[in-house]
């Protein structure tokens, strides 16, 4: 089986506990169902959940990932993992194709042609904040 998966790590997630897996609630999400994406983007997906691959022929793996879902992630961690004083803000994102079944998933070989990934609301502004390493020291001018 082939399965698509992604990650999102908050900036405070990350501060909390300086690693990008296994951030308490983390994987608490899932992508829009396939239903919800043809009535919303008029496009099909399929086989984020898994798709056989064993015949040997080409298959095709595709989810959406929304905004909304990346938002709520990103507001969740840092409530629950934050100081209360930092805004919301993506250390880490990432999608993963897998093959196997956990913690079996190694030892494949596969190709992987035409991946894409596709902005579908391309009319939308970017709003989103980039995680600012809290540690780090600000150069000073010394007017020169």
């Amino acid at each position: 089986m082939a399965k698509l998966s992604f990650t999102v790590v908050s900036g405070a997630g990350y501060n909390k506990y300086n690693k990008t897996y296994d951030v308490p609630g983390q994987y608490d999400f899932s992508w829009i169902d396939d239903a919800t994406v043809e009535e919303v983007f008029d496009k099909t997906t399929g086989g984020a959940a898994g798709v056989d691959i064993s015949d040997g022929e080409w298959h095709t793996i595709s989810a959406v990932l929304d905004a909304e879902t990346i938002e709520t992630m990103l507001v969740t961690q840092t409530q629950d993992h934050g100081t209360g004083a930092e805004e919301p803000s993506l250390y880490y994102m990432a999608v993963c194709l897998f093959v196997g079944s956990y913690p079996t998933q190694d030892g494949y070989k596969y190709l992987l042609d035409n991946v894409k990934i596709t902005d579908l609301n391309t009319e939308l502004d970017r709003e989103g904040r980039t995680w600012v390493d809290p540690t780090a020291v600000e150069e000073e001018d010394d007017g020169e």
